[in-house]
Formats: C-alpha cells, structure tokens, sequence
C-alpha cells in the first residue's frame, strides 16, 4: 500500500478529471474520480476508496452540486472546490 494521499476528483467532464488525476498523479498524489456529486457523496463519505481529500468543480449539472461540501469535511477529510 502506498504513502500517497488519495484525492477523490468529482468532475462531469472526462477530459478535465483526466487533465486533473494526471496533475496530482505527477505531484505524488493518488487520484480517482467520479462524475456526479451523487457518485461523490457516496464514494468519500462511505470511504470505500480510501480518500482523504476531495477535489470538486462547483459546477455538476443537475443534481448535488460543488457547493454542497462546503462545511462537510471532517477532521481527517478536506475539501476543496474549483469552477471551470
């Protein structure tokens, strides 16, 4: 297992996720991503992926946006948001 902080990306367009999983895998990071804030409560909050921070667009579409993690990170986890 690795020493690496895993950063969970929450961005709906696959390209940008890419562009961002590559920057953070080149800066000593781990990085998965997801596509939905729905796919991203459930992924960081269960924990099943083992992150330990989240790294959001504000803007998701439709449905649980960006915004929503604000004031939702716990001691161990951070988040932080971006806008493209």
């Amino acid at each position: 297992m690795s020493d690496a902080v895993r950063v969970l990306v929450v961005e709906d367009e696959a390209l940008i996720a890419s562009f961002v999983e590559d920057a953070l895998s080149d800066v000593g990071f781990e990085a998965c991503s997801v596509h939905s804030g729905e796919e991203a409560m459930s992924t960081f909050c269960d924990g099943r992926e083992g992150c330990r921070v989240l790294l959001t667009d504000i803007n998701l579409g439709d449905g649980i946006s960006g915004w929503s993690w604000r004031g939702r990170s716990g001691k161990s986890r951070r988040a932080f948001l971006w806008s493209t």
